[in-house]
């Protein structure tokens, strides 16, 4: 009886790696290779969002007067949300 189970698992083990043979590792490379390539143009493209963020923070932080004098809306919408937050109690206590 266990002959005939190891058999039959054999069997189809066989058949499967018949199934995925060269030809569908290679669509599997290509597949994963795409996705670290794409993960990394989109690492890239997110630091400089990131560092565009930092850097409208430090603006903000270190020379305000700069800040609304070039983008007053946008001053004044930062100072509307700081205020706003819980932030604006922490840091003024």
């Amino acid at each position: 009886m266990i002959k005939c189970c190891l058999r039959c698992f054999l069997v189809c083990l066989e058949s499967l790696l018949r199934l995925f043979n060269k030809y569908a590792f290679l669509i599997f490379l290509q597949f994963f290779l795409g996705l670290f390539v794409g993960l990394g143009i989109l690492s890239v493209t997110l630091s400089v969002v990131d560092s565009a963020a930092a850097t409208l923070f430090v603006c903000i932080c270190e020379e305000p007067a700069t800040l609304q004098r070039n983008f007053p809306e946008l001053h004044a919408y930062m100072q509307q949300t700081y205020a706003q937050s819980n932030l604006f109690t922490a840091v003024h206590m």
